[in-house]
C-alpha cells in the first residue's frame, strides 16, 4: 500500500475534528518536492475534500 493510501485509510477513521490536525502534522514532516507525484496528487485531493466539506462525519458512520 502506498504511503498516501495508508495515511488516507488511517485518518478516515478519526473524528472529523481531528482529520485537519493530522493533515497539518503530516505536512510538517513532509516536503512535497520529495513526495512521489501519485502521493502528492492523493494528498492534494484529500486536502480539497476537507476544505470542501466532502468528508463524512465520524458520527454519521454506522459502526455496527
Amino acid at each position: 500500500m502506498g504511503l498516501a493510501l495508508e495515511i488516507q485509510e488511517l485518518s478516515s477513521n478519526l473524528p472529523e475534528s481531528k482529520q485537519k490536525l493530522v493533515l497539518e502534522v503530516i505536512k510538517g514532516f513532509m516536503h512535497f518536492e520529495e513526495v512521489m507525484p501519485y502521493d502528492a496528487e492523493l494528498i492534494a485531493a484529500a486536502e480539497a475534500d476537507i476544505e470542501n466539506g466532502e468528508t463524512v462525519s465520524h458520527d454519521k458512520i454506522n459502526w455496527d
